[in-house]
């Protein structure tokens, strides 16, 4: 292709008549059909500004590029794969250091439309569908992604289906794999575990979940450690540095707070009051206990409100039903049968 077609064919890629072209260059019209039909060439001092108008360097306006067009560049820490990648260079050397350590990466943000095998990016990404995986040093705000996530910053998408790892905070909707945010974590179903060093919202989690704050509209699969935690079902245990508020609990309950939940599973230990329906192992609480069965032994510095009790029964004011061991009350306000001792205001008592 000769100097004239290639100044045509930008051009007119870039929808500009010779008029408007001439007019950006300060030349004639005349001097623009002159350069593309062959007639005369532009002064070379023109050049480098041609090549600006439309974005190419000015070997790119002889023809130049298709030498080197299909050709792999050499010595680079990777193979060809075929992943789409954004990388910054400091002259010719490949800079490979974190984030935090760039601050002209900080300033750069690749936009990418269009379907996408893999992205890596050491900078911020925008994209649409990718097929594969997202890496990048900054934030990924993309639509749908296939596979995993891994940003330096945070994470903003639709639907996930692999793991989401982020440095701050991840804005999504169902994920495939598991979420670990530096921050807080709001999404929809998440097929893992969630670890997050803020707080959770989702709609259901099927592994672990570690945070802050914790609520869930549906259930958690597995075992849960938070501060406060508001769910339906979890199928593990739970650790509350605060309040529980939850549906079944397939495993142990303790938590510093008050528990209100339906039941569980195993024992419950809890700062403050417990509410509760069955329960299959012991119950220990800092106030008062109300609930049914219970498997194991009770203890509380408050009242003891129960239905029968294969355990011991201790307690401020104690009304149950049938107890397997013993009774220290003070006062025994009621209950079932009782086998073991029962003792009352200091003194022995019965039922």
């Amino acid at each position: 292709m000769t100097f004239g077609e290639k100044l045509q064919k930008l051009r007119k890629e870039a929808g500009l008549s010779q008029e408007e072209f001439a007019d950006q260059m300060g030349v004639s019209r005349q001097a623009v059909s002159k350069w593309e039909n062959g007639l005369a060439c532009p002064d070379i001092a023109l050049l480098p500004a041609i090549a600006g108008v439309f974005g190419v360097t000015v070997d790119a306006l002889f023809g130049l590029e298709a030498k080197y067009a299909g050709e792999t560049q050499e010595d680079l820490p990777w193979a060809d794969d075929g992943k789409l990648r954004a990388v910054l260079f400091l002259g010719r050397t490949l800079v490979l250091k974190e984030m935090a350590e760039n601050s002209a990466a900080q300033e750069i943000r690749f936009v990418y439309d269009g379907p996408a095998l893999d992205v890596s990016s050491q900078f911020s990404v925008a994209c649409g569908e990718v097929q594969g995986s997202v890496t990048a040093g900054g934030d990924v705000e993309c639509e749908g992604i296939n596979g995993a996530v891994s940003a330096g910053n945070k994470v903003e998408c639709a639907l996930v289906n692999g793991a989401i790892s982020a440095g701050n905070n991840v804005s999504c909707g169902p994920v495939s794999g598991g979420v670990s945010a530096g921050n807080d974590v709001s999404c929809g179903d998440v097929a893992g575990d969630v670890n997050a060093g803020g707080n959770v919202r989702a709609a259901s989690i099927e592994g672990d979940v570690t945070a802050g704050s914790v609520t869930v509209e549906g259930d958690i699969g597995g075992d849960a450690e938070a501060q406060s935690l508001q769910c339906a079902d979890i199928g593990g245990s739970v650790q509350a540095s605060c309040k529980l508020m939850c549906a079944d609990v397939g495993g142990d309950v303790t938590a510093e707070g008050g528990v209100t939940c339906a039941n569980v599973g195993g024992n419950v230990s809890a700062g403050r009051e417990v509410d509760a329906a069955d329960i299959g192992g012991s119950v220990k609480a800092g106030a008062s206990v109300t609930c049914a069965d219970v498997g194991g032994s009770v203890r509380a510095e408050g009242d003891v409100n129960c239905s029968d009790v294969e355990g011991n029964v201790i307690g401020q004011t104690v009304q149950c039903g049938d107890v397997s061991g013993s009774v220290r009350a003070g006062v025994l306000a009621g209950c079932g049968g009782v086998e073991g001792d029962v003792l009352t205001g200091g003194q022995d008592g019965g039922c």
